[in-house]
């Protein structure tokens, strides 16, 4: 995808502030020898600030997406014990987030635990479904894959270590 030359590097313009960002976490809490993963939660900015308000203000400690989208990237899904530096929709470090749980099972799989967690439609789990289904759905079609009951997913759940 071309991208308008305005938002070449959008999401890199406050790597020095994320960089100091990320050194006075690892000073405060004790942390060394370790590269975070830096993200927005999502690249459409309202959305991105929107996540980033339920995981510091609405006990969002979990998130899910295909599989699809690691072997397209050829990125591995986090492991037990990364950190993450989540962004805002501006771009700038919000907060950091330790994972604490990986699992890959099928769409289907989602329960009340995990959407719960996910903190959107107060844990009901075909509300998750409905919402996230389109999205994905959308994202498989895009790269020659049919969205299904048996898609696998990768479930992660995290804990907030530090509010920016």
């Amino acid at each position: 995808m071309n991208l308008p030359k305005e938002l070449v590097g959008y999401w890199d313009r406050y790597k020095a502030e994320t960089d100091l960002y990320w050194a006075r976490v690892c000073k405060e809490k004790g942390i060394s020898g370790v590269t975070p993963h830096i993200y927005p939660w999502t690249q459409v900015p309202v959305f991105a600030d929107l996540m980033l308000f339920l995981i510091l203000h609405g006990g969002k400690t979990s998130t899910a997406h295909l599989l699809l989208e690691h072997e397209v990237s050829g990125k591995p899904p986090h492991k037990v014990g990364d950190y993450s530096v989540v962004l805002d929709g501006f771009g700038r470090p919000a907060c950091v987030i330790r994972t604490t749980s990986v699992e890959i099972k099928p769409f289907r799989a989602v329960d009340k635990k995990f959407a719960m967690a996910e903190s959107e439609g107060a844990g009901d789990v075909l509300y998750w479904k409905q919402g996230h289904w389109s999205f994905f759905q959308h994202y498989c079609k895009a790269h020659g894959k049919e969205m299904t009951e048996d898609t696998p997913m990768v479930f992660e759940y995290f804990e907030l270590i530090h509010p920016g």
